[in-house]
């Protein structure tokens, strides 16, 4: 899990770069709000999928 979210935060650095301003803040304001979404969530143990 680790070793994806590493290449996710790589690839979003990366399109981040092509972006030009205000696609950039816009990303922004779309990373906040996934990053409280994630905060306020109920924290569920995983189980092993089968």
């Amino acid at each position: 899990m680790q070793s994806s979210n590493h290449n996710f935060q790589a690839e979003l650095q990366r399109l981040v770069t092509t972006m030009n301003e205000h696609q950039r803040q816009g990303l922004l304001v779309v990373a906040r709000a996934i990053a409280a979404a994630a905060e306020s969530a109920p924290k569920v143990p995983a189980t092993p999928a089968r």
